[in-house]
Formats: C-alpha cells, structure tokens, sequence
C-alpha cells in the first residue's frame, strides 16, 4: 500500500501479512508512517492511494470504514475516542452490532458488562466515561472495539501515558485478548510492551520497512539502532 499528501510519502509500497492468531508489533520513530498505516487499512479518516487488503481471503479493497468493521477489522486510537458525556455502559451499547439487540435490551447489557468486565473495567458500568482514569478510558476504548467481534484487533499506542505498573496490566491484557482467539497488531513506542507480546516486529522509517523479525533480532539490528538514536550513537 501507498499513500501520499502531496510531495510527502507517507506510506512507501508497504506489504506485510498477518497470520491467524498471531501479535504484530510496529515501531519506528515519530512521522515515520505508523499511525497512517492504521488509517489506510481501515479507511478512517482516508484509504490509500493504492493497494490491495484481504482478510481471510475476502478483498476490503472497495469496502466502506462499516463493511471493514463487518468483516472483522477493528481498530483503537492514540487519544480515548469515548463519549464523554455518556455512561461506561452506554458507551459499548451504542459500539455494539445490532444484532447484540435481538433479544432485547437486557441482553444486550449482560453481553456489554462482559465486555467491561473482560478488560477490567467490571463495576464501572455506571460511572460517566469523562470521570474515570486515562488508562480505564484507553480500556473502554479497547472495549468498544471489542463489541464488534473482530477477528483483527489495531491497536495505536495503546500504553501512551501510562504508568510502569498499569504497562504491566496493559501487556496482560493484550495477551488475554490474543488467547481469546484475537490477531492483534499493536503501534507502540515503548519497546519493552513490544518485545513482551509480539510474534513478530516491524519496523517503519520513513514510511517503509526498514526490517522485520523476532523481536530480540529487530532490536538488535544496526539500521533500527541508527533510526531511533542516530548513527553517531550506534558507534558508541
């Protein structure tokens, strides 16, 4: 995939695969593409310029944002995306399918406390999103995502902000949601989360791969050194 804005190449003939059940993690410095990658797969706020994606074999080349979700991509952000003036609990009612809303209202609430309670946020249901912690908001967050049954979970910097204790949860938590039958690709900056859940790492500068592997290889590769600390401090 590409995308441009103008003279600037964001995304550069990027190709990677996914493979069912497995964590692929993304680094790369600020600017280096990681964000607009996330964007052009799931086309919010744009699509690509160019391209091809499939998901289990069926192309989402022409698809809307909706039908991308339908088909089991969904996708979290760098900032809480939470309706601020709603409850925890009304926030994954209005993220569910309607079909989660079949067999009533009820129902629909015992599935949305699950969810909650999946991501550690049992109790909370009442409580209105703007009132709770940073971390429970990128949790909800997580949650909504959740309601859609996704086969493919995106998750953008997800332990920004945090604190060494709550990275710790949030490890856990990715973890917990990949044996719940979830391939998840994970942007982050902080590497350590990255070496703890990712099969795989991937690199991008400049808006191509710079390389690709096992994390203990990735990290300790020359050219990664380089793009996150300069050449100068590679020599030291």
């Amino acid at each position: 995939m590409s995308k441009s804005f103008g003279a600037l190449r964001a995304i550069r003939d990027l190709s990677f695969s996914l493979g069912s059940g497995e964590i692929l993690g993304i680094a790369g410095p600020n600017g280096s593409g990681k964000s607009t990658l996330f964007n052009i797969l799931t086309r919010i706020p744009f699509g690509p310029d160019r391209g091809e994606m499939s998901l289990d074999g069926q192309s989402l080349d022409r698809s809307s944002p909706r039908q991308i979700v339908q088909a089991g991509l969904a996708r979290t952000f760098q900032t809480e995306t939470d309706f601020e003036t709603l409850t925890v609990l009304e926030n994954l009612l209005v993220s569910m399918p309607d079909g989660d809303f079949r067999d009533g209202r009820q129902a629909a609430e015992t599935h949305a406390m699950e969810l909650l309670a999946s991501v550690d946020l049992q109790g909370q249901g009442d409580r209105i999103a703007s009132e709770i912690t940073v971390y429970d908001r990128k949790k909800l967050m997580i949650a909504t995502a959740l309601a859609s049954r996704p086969k493919v979970l995106l998750l953008d910097e997800p332990a920004a902000g945090l604190s060494r204790p709550e990275v710790a949860e949030m490890i856990e938590l990715i973890r917990r949601i990949n044996a719940g039958g979830v391939s998840i690709v994970v942007i982050e900056h902080i590497i350590s989360l990255l070496v703890s859940v990712s099969n795989r790492l991937l690199v991008l500068n400049f808006g191509e791969m710079l390389c690709e592997g096992t994390p203990q290889d990735v990290i300790r590769d020359r050219r990664v050194i380089e793009a996150y600390l300069g050449s100068a401090a590679a020599h030291v």
